[in-house]
């Protein structure tokens, strides 16, 4: 027999097209019973989370302040020296940058292959306590001599301007002496470093006492341990120190002494200042009768 003999049976009510029995509309059929699921009393309470910042920009931009862009100029850094937060461990460059001081290389020739903030590379390898460069002592552009020349001419300046103070104000030479401890002067900037931010901040706050010390050319960068709020870190020294909260940067501090330590670099850059804290610093520091340091301490 073939398929041609075979007769398909004729349509009726419950079979479709395609002969198969389906259900009648008015014929319901009753649910599936669900399984009663453990803790299912607490299927309508809300999960507590939070977010980050970064996820908060992807899903609510609006409840964030907008985005400020640091100047770096004249500090070693371009617009992406900050764009990394403190715990982002997508970032590779505090790696590479720690890479690369072991092969060899200067905080300065890593902070320009890197394209971040020579500050901040100082204190991803550990070296911002010895953040100011050495002079080049290589011959020089002409423009680099004029600014050794004007260095010079304003240390000068300095030391002959501290020199009377130190011996008759012990307030003056107090805060001379502690610049001269924790500070260093290279030809465009005036850097305060330690491990005890206390110091760093009482000596820009004499300084700024003393001297006329512009809020925007203040940059900070802070070290600090695993037990450090970065926020917390960067808005409590931004109150201290008088500067804006995005003219601080925050970088961890893998080897720190203590989960609560913090280590504070804080850059003034400004060459007429540093010309004349480094004159000062010179004067107390020379020899003197009675010494300088006697009068102070």
């Amino acid at each position: 027999m073939s398929n041609r003999d075979v007769t398909p049976p004729a349509y009726r009510q419950g079979m479709d097209e395609n002969q198969v029995q389906t259900v009648p509309a008015d014929v319901t059929t009753p649910p599936a019973a669900q399984p009663v699921l453990p803790f299912d009393d607490e299927s309508e309470r809300p999960i507590p989370f939070a977010l980050t910042a970064r996820a908060r920009r992807s899903v609510a931009p609006a409840s964030l302040p907008p985005l400020t862009v640091v100047d770096g100029a004249g500090l070693g850094g371009g617009a992406d020296a900050d764009a990394a937060l403190p715990d982002d461990h997508s970032d590779t460059r505090p790696a590479r940058a720690r890479a690369l001081r072991r092969a060899g290389l200067s905080p300065t020739a890593i902070a320009t292959r890197l394209r971040a903030d020579e500050l901040l590379v100082r204190a991803w390898v550990g070296e911002t306590l010895s953040a100011v460069p050495r002079p080049i002592v290589a011959p020089a552009d002409a423009a680099t001599q004029a600014a050794r020349a004007a260095n010079d001419d304003g240390r000068r300046a300095g030391r002959a301007e501290a020199t009377p103070r130190l011996a008759d104000d012990a307030a003056f030479a107090a805060g001379v002496g502690l610049l001269s401890a924790i500070s260093e002067t290279d030809l465009h900037t005036v850097t305060l470093a330690g491990h005890r931010p206390d110091l760093v901040v009482h000596g820009l706050t004499w300084l700024r006492g003393v001297a006329e010390v512009d809020p925007g050319r203040v940059r900070v960068v802070v070290r600090a341990g695993a037990g450090v709020a970065a926020d917390g870190v960067r808005h409590d020294l931004a109150q201290r120190l008088g500067v804006e909260p995005g003219r601080i940067t925050v970088a961890r501090w893998p080897a720190a002494p203590a989960p609560d330590a913090t280590e504070v670099l804080v850059r003034v850059h400004d060459p007429r200042l540093a010309a004349r804290v480094g004159g000062w610093c010179e004067a107390f520091l020379a020899p003197a009768d009675p010494p300088a340091a006697d009068l102070a301490f």
